[in-house]
């Protein structure tokens, strides 16, 4: 298959054949395509996942009736790791690119099958024009490939010139971050949770704060969306889990009665395979008993690929971690999913509260998803209550656990050590 060399060859060819006419260059992130390649394509096949999945961008737009045909000889490439591109040439209006980047879309709508495998594969498409937005093959992919940045699964977005500034900015935050790593500037708060009716602690959840030595504490909102788009989430994640872990450790020779501890788990974490066999082996080569460690997972991320997350989440529970469903009721999952899934708690989102003591429809909301969590042998945990009226409320209608300012913000080590003496 043709590769980055190859396609911007044939860009430039089109650039100097029709130097008038637009040209589209799109860069088609297929997610986890790589790792899957990797692990299902078998050394006898010929065809491997990743060609599977080019013919099948290569059909699709080659047999489009609905906008530009695109030569399937011509100008499909390969870049690597999980990114193809297209070139759609000849055209005659910008619609025609969205047309077309709809159309492709619809490759990924249903599930894809290899070696007798489903995949259910996720595409984002990122989009420069010629001459519009650059006057090169160079500039053109690199456009394309940063447009590609924040767009969720199976969307696109145009390159814009206010993007080149974000990339910028993101990439000095990423710097810094990665420096910080390097200092060890990342320290772990805790966040405990308790019972609601006996207010009786039940667990806590792990939460990472960056300590600057010039500025400080950092909001984590300043700097987690960068992690989170970013490979340094993995290093970051790994850093949690060891201190964490060292935390519980001291807890436990300390002699108190330590309950467990959540960890949360980004996207990107969960769809490394490899990243969770490291923190198994953190967790295991400490010694600790694995039921004091819960995963928090995104409703979000649980959704992104279910029989993947199926996949993972039954790992984990063989092992003898807990698992909870976080941010529940803000994506887009339904109730039926939530059956399938090993998971032991949901943690019920912080708007949800907020909305539930200011009518009766946040109410039945909250009612409901503590109702429905109780049919399914889940417990509930109720996340950022930081009033008595929000409290009671949450008792009357039977929620298990709660979460936030009334009782505990978050806090450093040295600080749980006060609430377990």
């Amino acid at each position: 298959m043709p590769n980055r060399r190859s396609i911007r060859n044939k860009i430039d060819n089109l650039i100097e054949i029709n130097s008038d006419k637009k040209i589209a260059v799109l860069v088609v992130n297929i997610n986890r395509i790589k790792y899957l390649n990797d692990i299902y394509t078998d050394p006898e096949n010929d065809r491997s996942l990743i060609n599977l999945v080019a013919e099948k961008i290569n059909n699709k737009a080659a047999n489009n009736q609905s906008c530009v045909k695109i030569d399937r000889e011509n100008h499909l490439s390969y870049l690597g790791g999980d990114n193809f591109a297209m070139i759609v040439d000849n055209l005659d209006s910008i619609n025609q690119i969205y047309r077309a980047a709809d159309n492709l879309l619809t490759t990924f709508s249903d599930t894809i099958d290899y070696n007798y495998e489903p995949f259910m594969l996720n595409a984002r498409i990122g989009i420069s024009i010629y001459p519009d937005d650059c006057i090169d093959s160079q500039s053109l992919l690199s456009n394309a490939e940063i447009a590609l940045i924040n767009i969720k699964k199976n969307d696109y977005a145009f390159f814009d010139q206010k993007m080149n500034q974000e990339i910028k900015q993101f990439t000095k935050m990423e710097a810094k971050l990665d420096q910080a790593i390097k200092n060890d500037e990342f320290i772990i708060y805790y966040q405990p949770y308790y019972r609601g009716v006996s207010k009786e602690l039940y667990g806590m959840e792990a939460l990472i704060r960056w300590q600057n030595p010039t500025k400080g504490l950092i909001s984590p909102a300043e700097f987690i969306p960068i992690l989170e788009n970013s490979q340094l989430i993995k290093k970051v994640g790994l850093i949690v889990v060891k201190k964490v872990v060292k935390s519980i450790k001291n807890w436990l020779d300390a002699g108190y009665k330590v309950v467990p501890v959540s960890i949360n788990l980004s996207a990107r974490q969960l769809e490394d395979n490899n990243h969770l066999k490291d923190i198994y082996q953190i967790i295991g080569e400490s010694g600790i008993d694995n039921s004091l460690i819960k995963f928090e997972i995104t409703e979000s991320s649980a959704m992104d690929d279910v029989n993947y997350s199926l996949k993972v989440m039954n790992k984990m529970k063989a092992k003898g971690f807990s698992i909870s469903i976080d941010d529940f009721g803000t994506g887009y999952s339904s109730f039926s999913y939530l059956q399938k899934f090993p998971i032991d708690y949901l943690k019920i989102d912080i708007s949800f509260i907020r909305n539930m003591t200011l009518s009766s429809d946040g109410k039945n909301i909250v009612e409901s998803i503590i109702n429905i969590a109780h049919l399914l042998n889940l417990k509930t945990i109720a996340e950022g209550v930081e009033k008595e009226i929000e409290l009671n409320e949450l008792n009357q209608l039977g929620n298990d656990f709660i979460q936030g300012y009334y009782f505990n913000p978050p806090m450093p080590a040295r600080e749980i050590e006060k609430i377990y003496s």
